[in-house]
């Protein structure tokens, strides 16, 4: 009955792209997606870069990265998605974070990226540059809460339900559903990554890369209500995309 009321619209949305990163497999399957799917809304999630060496201590290894790469790539994929709302990650805000902090020479390449990010959105694209766990870095779609995500830990899918309510978000970099500890037990969707697991030498120590799966979320909305699903990519490397 619930369709009859009022109109639904079609989504998807992808995070963690990682640009310098990204696996072109990733990346071909979801643009391949949407251009069958068609939604009304594309949403990238956050993370289009990684920018490596501006990370919290970057030592000589993370130096030889090759930070124009990872903004062209990254930048390319944007292009190439087309998002009609685009959230900062805790990888991107290093660029924001660096017109305050850092030499001459690291914060005029950070006006020049932001410059760069906001000449090739599309003009209908809504850009959310804050990235906290306030309200300005959060937007709503139906009866859903979308962001980047802001929590680590075991439960943090959980932990995001408990916090925001109903919520699709990335950050996390592994495809997971979970209900808050809550009686009203909104879920948290995870969606995922779209890196190469192999080129994340920063995180190979750590024991959360072992759950590390691509994916994406996709679903319908409407004014009161976003049905969420959610796509992985299987341990075997392929994509079973919906027919649509």
């Amino acid at each position: 009955m619930a369709r009859i009321n009022h109109k639904w619209k079609k989504f998807m949305a992808v995070g963690c792209s990682h640009g310098y990163w990204a696996d072109p497999t990733a990346l071909e399957a979801v643009l391949k997606f949407k251009k069958a799917w068609k939604p009304d809304m594309a949403i990238h999630l956050g993370d289009y870069m990684d920018e490596t060496p501006w990370r919290a201590g970057a030592g000589d290894v993370d130096n030889l990265h090759n930070l124009n790469l990872d903004i062209e790539m990254g930048l390319d994929f944007l292009t190439r998605f087309e998002p009609n709302l685009l959230f900062n990650g805790n990888h991107d805000i290093r660029v924001w974070e660096a017109l305050d902090k850092g030499d001459a020479i690291r914060r005029a390449k950070a006006e020049d990226v932001i410059q760069s990010i906001h000449r090739i959105l599309p003009k209908h694209t809504e850009f959310v540059e804050s990235y906290n766990i306030m309200s300005p870095s959060v937007r709503t779609i139906g009866d859903t809460q979308f962001l980047h995500g802001v929590m680590y830990s075991e439960n943090a899918v959980r932990d995001h339900a408990a916090h925001f309510g109903k919520c699709v978000f990335a950050h996390l970099h592994k495809v997971a559903i979970a209900p808050a500890n809550r009686l009203d037990s909104p879920s948290g969707y995870c969606v995922g990554y779209l890196g190469d697991i192999n080129k994340f030498s920063y995180a190979v120590r750590r024991r959360a890369i072992s759950q590390w799966s691509q994916g994406f979320a996709w679903g319908e909305y409407s004014d009161k209500e976003c049905i969420v699903y959610l796509n992985e990519r299987n341990r075997e490397g392929e994509w079973h995309l919906p027919n649509v």
